[in-house]
């Protein structure tokens, strides 16, 4: 609280004669110093009623805040229960999505296992059919060469012969390109796909293989030793 201020000094009675204009300035300063006295105490006043509504309104804040407080908290108890209900309904979500997610994955992944095997297959075997066929026409074209030597008629159908055997090593040639383009083909999207279901890092990686695992035993043993099992890359 501010102090009152000091009082008003007093006025040195001079030996001259007090004229009109001396009691003048008496009547002024008399004035002045009751006036400021009747400031004081209404400042006094004033202060301590503003203290008075300053506690009254204080006590008020403090009951509205206990009561603010309790409902706050029922509120917060509804809230995290309607929030944790909502949580586990997107869990359950997420989680039969992954499920599905990760059952398609193994479907295309086995898929992609039983094409690449058959590719494979395929172009060994024309492999196999071109290095015959190359043996095959170096063969015959050496043979007629040497019966065609002495004789015209030989030699012609040695030649036909030979482009008849060049002819089919085209075909084969062009067979054996076809299906290396589409086994190279393969060979990336079979290498995508790993690096889709490899995550780069080792934490996600081993979530994903104990997920893999959880799901392989909620499918049945069945399940799990149908499932192609992934080449670890060197």
């Amino acid at each position: 609280m501010p102090t009152p201020p000091p009082p008003a000094a007093k006025v040195k009675v001079s030996s001259t004669p007090r004229d009109g204009s001396y009691l003048r300035r008496q009547e002024k300063f008399r004035r002045e110093e009751q006036l400021a006295e009747e400031l004081a105490t209404e400042k006094k006043l004033h202060e301590q009623r503003l203290q008075e509504t300053k506690e009254h309104y204080e006590e008020k804040l403090e009951e509205a805040k206990k009561q603010y407080d309790l409902a706050a908290v029922k509120n917060l108890q509804l809230q995290a229960k309607v929030g944790a209900s909502e949580a586990e309904k997107r869990y359950d979500q997420r989680l039969a999505t992954a499920v599905s997610n990760l059952r398609e994955q193994i479907s295309v992944e086995k898929k992609a296992k039983e094409t690449e095997q058959k590719t494979c297959a395929d172009l060994e075997a024309c492999n196999k059919r071109y290095v015959d066929a190359n043996g095959k026409f170096a063969t015959e074209h050496q043979n007629w060469i040497q019966r065609g030597q002495n004789a015209e008629a030989g030699e012609k159908e040695a030649k036909r012969q030979a482009t008849v055997a060049k002819k089919q090593l085209e075909a084969e040639q062009k067979k054996y390109q076809e299906l290396k383009t589409q086994h190279d083909a393969l060979e990336v999207l079979l290498q995508k796909r790993a690096a889709q279901l490899n995550p780069p890092s080792e934490a996600r990686a081993s979530r994903g293989r104990q997920l893999l695992s959880w799901m392989m035993w909620m499918m049945g043993p069945e399940q799990e030793s149908a499932a192609p099992k992934r080449k670890k890359k060197g």
